[in-house]
């Protein structure tokens, strides 16, 4: 099975070119957990779907989006400025606060032991 792969070209341009996946179990982990951005629980926290200037590499599309695993636990109010671009200063800015808010989401599942990561072994044609 092939990995993803950063294509690149200039810094503005390099892309990964993820489809865009449904994973209904991962997006009800974010039911009850606090907000990653501001820590409130009043339970209104769900899984928020990136949107910033890469968004169409990680599967975004007209009126799709984006891959499950590119979502942040994020409050009501937190989502609303999110999706309006109101992370940042600046496009730039959002996207990288976006960015760190999902891996923030994806390290806490990670950490409680609800997501995890599977490593494989490569090795040499001459060990086993």
């Amino acid at each position: 099975m092939e990995g993803l792969k950063v294509q690149t070209g200039d810094t503005h341009r390099d892309k990964v070119n993820l489809q865009p996946t449904r994973i209904p179990k991962l997006l009800r982990l974010a039911k009850g957990r606090d907000c990653v951005r501001c820590g409130n629980n009043e339970g209104s926290t769900v899984a928020a779907h990136y949107q910033g200037q890469r968004s169409h590499s990680y599967g975004k599309g007209r009126g799709i989006k984006p891959h499950d695993a590119m979502a942040a636990h994020l409050c009501y109010r937190c989502h609303a400025e999110a999706d309006s671009s109101g992370l940042g200063s600046c496009p730039e800015a959002h996207s990288r606060r976006f960015l760190l808010l999902i891996i923030t989401t994806q390290m806490n599942l990670f950490i409680e032991g609800r997501i995890n990561l599977c490593f494989c072994t490569v090795f040499a044609d001459n060990r086993q």
